[in-house]
C-alpha cells in the first residue's frame, strides 16, 4: 500500500503533484494533480482540418483506404509496381 512517506518531490518543472483522497470506504485514492502542466502547456493554435476539404483532397482517386487518413504521417513504404 502507498504510503505519503514513499512520495518524492520532484524538481522536473513538468512534473504534477500526487494527491492522495480518501474513498468512501476510508482507504486512500491516487490521484495526479494536472492543473500546473495544464498552465504549461502551449495550445495548438491550428485547427482540425474540415471533413469535406478532406473528402475534397482526394480528387479522381479511384482507390483509398482508412489507412491513408488514419495513419498517412507514418509514411509507409510501398513498393513502386504498388
Amino acid at each position: 500500500m502507498l504510503k505519503l512517506e514513499d512520495i518524492e518531490p520532484s524538481q522536473n518543472e513538468w512534473d504534477s503533484p500526487v494527491v492522495l483522497i480518501p474513498k468512501p470506504d476510508g482507504s486512500p485514492r491516487f490521484c495526479t494533480d494536472y492543473w500546473q502542466l495544464n498552465e504549461r502547456t502551449v495550445r495548438d493554435s491550428f485547427p482540425l482540418p474540415r471533413m469535406d476539404d478532406c473528402l475534397d483532397s482526394l480528387g479522381d482517386a479511384q482507390f483509398f483506404a482508412t489507412l491513408d487518413c488514419n495513419a498517412g504521417y507514418w509514411q509507409i513504404l510501398l513498393a513502386e509496381e504498388d
